[in-house]
């Protein structure tokens, strides 16, 4: 699962983009990816995946997800 401070990093992003959070994304645990690393470092870090898109709308997809994490790398 998700640590909180990861945890409130995904909230503030899906806040952004209207995206679901959820604790995993695959049926299996995954090992040696960078998001393991930077919890146990005690660095928050996200996994984002980027929804699906329909033909023509890849541009506005990318546009939204840079827009929503310049967003939450502005601190309160």
């Amino acid at each position: 699962g998700l640590d909180s401070a990861a945890l409130a990093l995904a909230l503030r992003y899906a806040d952004v983009t209207g995206y679901a959070v959820k604790d995993d994304w695959a049926p299996y645990e995954t090992t040696g990816e960078l998001i393991i690393w930077c919890a146990e470092e005690g660095i928050e870090a996200i996994d984002i995946v980027i929804p699906a898109s329909s033909v023509g709308s890849n541009s506005s997809l990318r546009s939204l997800t840079m827009e929503a994490l310049l967003e939450i790398a502005r601190f309160p």
